[in-house]
């Protein structure tokens, strides 16, 4: 997959390059809180994320363990990366469509919200 990507300000761009079709949904908590509802993303190696525009970008340390990419412009939900990991997840939302991207299993189905079934 070659896609192109942006916030909704397009004050953060960027191209992305992955063998991955696959695009997950995140259940947990902190996905929820942060993107306020189900979190869907596509997990790219580090070295194939190239922004074209990063002014806008701010990243979040919200456990010690990992950091959230966001705009701080518009405040589109752009990225999640676990500390010194050569992998970052990408919202499957900022992407342009058409992604070719299917939905795979969900990642923390328990911690769902009580407001939808899975």
């Amino acid at each position: 997959m070659k896609a192109q990507g942006r916030c909704l300000c397009e004050a953060v761009a960027f191209s992305a390059r992955s063998r991955a079709y696959t695009a997950h949904e995140c259940h947990c908590t902190h996905c929820r809180n942060w993107s306020g509802h189900v979190w869907a993303y596509v997990c790219v190696r580090w070295d194939k994320l190239t922004f074209t525009r990063d002014d806008g970008l701010v990243w979040y340390a919200h456990t010690l363990k990992a950091r959230r990419g966001f705009c701080g412009h518009c405040g589109s939900t752009l990225f999640w990366r676990r500390n010194g990991s050569a992998k970052v997840d990408v919202s499957a939302g900022a992407f342009d469509m058409p992604t070719g991207l299917r939905l795979g299993a969900p990642s923390f189905p328990e911690n769902h919200g009580d407001y939808y079934g899975l």
